[in-house]
């Protein structure tokens, strides 16, 4: 046997466990991000991740803001469920029994969504003013820090309507 020959048998089980890996990982990376997008498309899975997301924001604003169910189509509407936002005295600012958000275009890359129609059915807003300002004020007058740890996203939208809902200002 020459030494020739050794190599190029080397060389081709190289190959072949090579290919055979390659294959391997292919199909885990498919399998994973195929689990991960059907977990995702659970409303269970969304509104968890919701939750998460609005314990976030209630940490951030010093404020309870919690959302009770999410849907989620992807690239087309979102469903929010029993919305909830409640001002620095722990009063009402914003319920809203169900939110659909219709998704017109999507930049990620840019961080900019338009939404068509925002539908706010069965809701309740509490406005009121005082010697401080509004009760909204501190949703708006966030520090610089906090609004760059946000990183935060420009969402703009067409219509808004109020369905059954109620509007209050004192």
């Amino acid at each position: 046997m020459s030494l020739n020959y050794i190599h190029s048998s080397l060389t081709g089980k190289n190959i072949k466990k090579r290919f055979i890996i390659l294959i391997n990982i292919t199909i885990a990376l498919t399998i994973i991000f195929s689990v991960t997008y059907l977990c995702f498309r659970s409303t269970r899975v969304q509104t968890v991740v919701a939750q998460w997301f609005t314990s976030q924001l209630s940490t951030t604003f010093k404020a309870r803001i919690s959302v009770g169910g999410v849907q989620v189509s992807l690239f087309k509407s979102i469903i929010l469920e029993d919305v909830l936002i409640e001002d620095q005295n722990q009063d009402t600012l914003l319920y809203v029994g169900n939110l659909k958000l219709q998704i017109d275009s999507l930049n990620l890359l840019a961080k900019k969504v338009h939404f068509g129609d925002l539908n706010f059915e069965d809701s309740k807003i509490n406005l009121s003013k005082d010697k401080k300002g509004f009760n909204y004020q501190f949703l708006t007058e966030s520090t610089e820090s906090e609004i760059d740890s946000l990183n935060p996203w420009h969402l703009t939208f067409h219509n808004l309507y109020l369905r059954n809902s109620n509007l209050k200002y004192r």
